[in-house]
């Protein structure tokens, strides 16, 4: 199990941003830099090679990629890409001729031997991962590899086995052996999945190799299994219809993807570019569950579609079995699809943040709404936040029967009420504080929301190694492994948990950032939240704080990390605009500040997505689309975009930016625009009401003007309006899920469901 890092480490980071080691604009640079020392060094590496003097070049490489991953060293100075000095030393050893490589392998056998037979005897899954790191492009990496992917077997992790098993066929040092063992491991692995076809593509390889017919399965020999069908018989896979489901796993195996029919996270999958499944027509209202709690504060909605143009609900749906599940600004709702009824809710005794904030300010907290000439409170504040801007609040995900959410979610920042003063004759003034932590809590499905466990907090809870820490976003499920950024004392950090328990299984510092950061003190990293994206054995973390960080599953260390300008923040503006944190807070309303006009133009998603191996962000604290590579973090390309609120997703190559009034379409390849118009405007003069959803190459996205509401279908590939779906009268655009025949509408009303004619009950 990696530890967490040691005072030593938290002093060479300190040391770091003591003596200066980068600063960015207004805000200070999150990321380690390298000592002088191996900046040097790795341009003496760099100088030798290009003067073909390869046998003095080894011995500095070996050195450098005995490291430890706490040591940076600027890679590009051009786009601000730093890496682990191992990392850059891997890279250049890859890089280099095959008799190069040879040359290396050479060089370091004696060690790379005596240090696989050390974490043979001693059984060390974590010198094994150190071996894979310090011998690449090796036969002895290989066999590390190899045995790192056996280990996964043994737990049943189906994408370590699969990861593993890649990184011994991209070895170009690898034996025939050890290529047949991984193919074979391979085939598992995509089998358990259900990845039929990968499974196919993976036995065909194997097959075709001749150590093929020396491996032995169970005991039997793999000799004469020529076909797939005999493959699949001999290691007991079903030929033809398989899926994960009916496998038969080995001990202990756990059932850890999601269960078919299921949309069990932010974005539908870990690479955060999901694809929703919809019949495509929303025929009559189904049902309609109204925010008692929001028509009772604020009175009824208003009859144009938002208070504040382009203002956007932050639901962001989960669908499990028959439930779909909604976080209303004062409790979880699991609501029947078929029927809108509501199931269960969470908390069953109403909000506790509510509670805490009516007992410090001596508010009545009640359902009956307040009266006609209540002042502004941070009730009413916290309120309107969850419906429109925290996206921490409105984020979920689900393994297996587990749903996690976070709690103790307040406003940002410490804010200073005027709340008039009857008995005084004057206002009094209230100050607010929320706490520097959070609570990472998970329920059961089964069992109408039970709660199973609860971290974090003052003192942790049920983990008290995270006492303290405020979690950045919900976890991203992989596998059976729990993965979530969380910040604490300053340090940022992504930290690994069981689903089952919410034990600490591991964690990784990553980022360390400035007091004025602090996540409960930046408004605009404390609503965005932080999503971790995953692909092919790789977390992407943005910290929210002007860089982004990747991290390999496998060796449990960062590949790399990207600093870019952070922009001036059009939130926070736009915050104190409206008299939030730091001023006397109100809530926003035209009637009350008809000369404010406010339009919201920025984007409150941090959320990066991963298609063809490539990284696509568009941080909220930045005004540029930029597209990096998975493995290295090059930068392909960036572009400016203007009035960005977010991104709609990746389809055929093309990614669609949603703005106010229109999108825009940019080239995953090339960042130039696709269609003939840069901008492609809403038709009929619509206005952005929320968030849509993608389906397949289609993008459906919620527009309003004024009472009229509507469903747009565009073409993502050719920028084409292929439909205007008007929603019936007296509708509330807001943001929109789908599910089979039925789609979901999220807005100030409530949550309304619409369908064909024979689902309505």
């Amino acid at each position: 199990m990696l530890r967490p890092s040691s005072a030593l480490v938290l002093k060479v980071l300190a040391a770091g941003i003591v003596l200066g080691w980068g600063w960015c604009g207004s805000f200070g640079s999150v990321l380690p830099r390298a000592d002088r020392q191996w900046q040097d060094r790795l341009q003496q590496v760099q100088q030798r090679l290009a003067e073909g003097r390869l046998a003095e070049a080894i011995p500095l490489l070996d050195q450098m990629l005995r490291q430890g991953p706490d040591t940076y060293i600027l890679w590009d100075v051009q786009n601000n890409l730093y890496m682990p000095v191992w990392r850059a030393a891997r890279l250049i050893v890859e890089s280099l001729p095959p008799e190069g490589q040879q040359q290396f392998e050479a060089f370091s056998a004696s060690a790379a031997q005596r240090a696989l037979h050390q974490a043979a005897c001693e059984g060390d899954r974590e010198q094994f991962r150190r071996i894979f790191v310090q011998y690449p492009v090796s036969r002895f990496g290989a066999e590390a590899a190899l045995v790192l992917a056996a280990n996964a077997w043994d737990r049943a992790d189906w994408t370590q086995l699969a990861v593993w098993s890649q990184r011994v066929l991209t070895n170009p040092r690898s034996t025939s052996r050890q290529r047949a063992q991984a193919l074979l491991w391979l085939v598992w692995a995509h089998a358990y999945r259900g990845q039929m076809d990968q499974a196919r593509q993976a036995a065909e390889k194997l097959l075709s190799l001749p150590e093929a017919q020396q491996l032995v399965v169970g005991g039997r020999s793999l000799k004469g299994i020529g076909s797939w069908d005999q493959l699949a018989d001999r290691l007991g896979l079903p030929p033809k219809a398989f899926c994960w489901q009916q496998a038969k796993e080995p001990a202990g195996a756990t059932q850890s993807s999601p269960s078919p029919g299921a949309w069990t996270m932010w974005r539908g999958e870990p690479g955060r570019n999901g694809s929703m499944a919809w019949s495509g027509t929303f025929g009559q209202r189904q049902w309609h569950l109204p925010i008692l709690e929001v028509q009772k504060w604020f009175g009824p909605p208003l009859p144009y579609p938002l208070e504040i143009p382009c203002r956007l609900p932050v639901w962001q749906p989960i669908f499990w079995k028959n439930l779909v599940l909604i976080r209303f600004p004062m409790r979880l709702i699991a609501v029947d699809l078929n029927t809108g009824r509501r199931l269960w809710q969470y908390p069953p005794e109403g909000d506790p943040v509510l509670q805490q904030i009516g007992q410090q300010f001596h508010m009545k907290i009640s359902l009956e709404g307040p009266p006609l000439d209540a002042p502004p409170s941070p009730l009413l504040a916290l309120i309107r936040q969850r419906l429109y801007d925290d996206q921490l609040y409105g984020r979920m995900s689900v393994h297996d029967f587990r749903l996690f959410l976070l709690e103790d979610l307040h406003l940002p920042e410490p804010t200073v009420y005027s709340v008039p003063d009857p008995q005084a004759g004057r206002p009094t003034s209230y100050q607010y504080r929320p706490p520097e932590s959070n609570r990472l809590v998970a329920l059961d499905l089964r069992r109408e929301g039970k709660l199973l466990w609860s971290i974090g907090g003052p003192l942790g809870e049920q983990e008290p190694a995270l006492e303290g820490v405020f979690f950045l976003d919900v976890p991203l499920v992989v596998e059976d492994t729990l993965y979530v950024l969380a910040e604490r004392r300053q340090e940022i950090l992504l930290v690994a948990l069981s689903p089952q328990t919410g034990q600490l299984l591991w964690s990784l510092p990553i980022a360390m950032i400035d007091e004025g950061q602090a996540v409960f003190r930046d408004v605009r990293r404390r609503l965005s939240g932080a999503s971790i994206a995953y692909h092919d054995g790789v977390l992407v973390c943005p910290t929210g704080a002007s860089s982004i960080v990747a991290v390999d599953l496998c060796s449990r260390s960062i590949l790399w990390a990207h600093q870019y300008t952070p922009a001036i923040s059009q939130l926070a503006l736009t915050w104190l605009a409206m008299g939030g944190p730091g001023g006397i807070i109100a809530p926003f309303n035209p009637m009350i500040h008809p000369t404010l006009n406010i339009s919201l133009d920025f984007s409150l998603e941090f959320c990066p997505m991963v298609a063809d191996s490539r990284l696509v962000m568009a941080p909220s604290d930045s005004e540029e689309l930029f597209c990096l590579e998975l493995a290295t973090g090059r930068v392909f390309w960036r572009q400016k975009i203007a009035k960005l609120r977010y991104l709609g997703g990746i389809a055929e190559q093309v990614i669609l930016a949603v703005h106010n009034q229109a999108v825009s379409a940019w080239d995953l390849a090339s960042g130039k625009p696709v269609w003939d118009e840069p901008m492609r405007r809403f038709p009929e003069g619509y206005l952005l009401a929320g968030r849509g959803f993608r389906h397949g190459r289609r993008y459906y996205l919620p527009v309003a003007r004024g009472p009229r509401a509507a469903l747009l279908a565009l073409d993502i590939p050719t920028g084409r309006w292929e439909a205007t779906m008007p929603l019936p009268p007296k509708t509330r655009s807001g943001t929109m899920a789908a599910w089979n025949d039925l789609l979901l509408c999220y807005s100030e009303a409530g949550l309304e469901a619409f369908g064909p004619p024979s689902q309505k009950p």
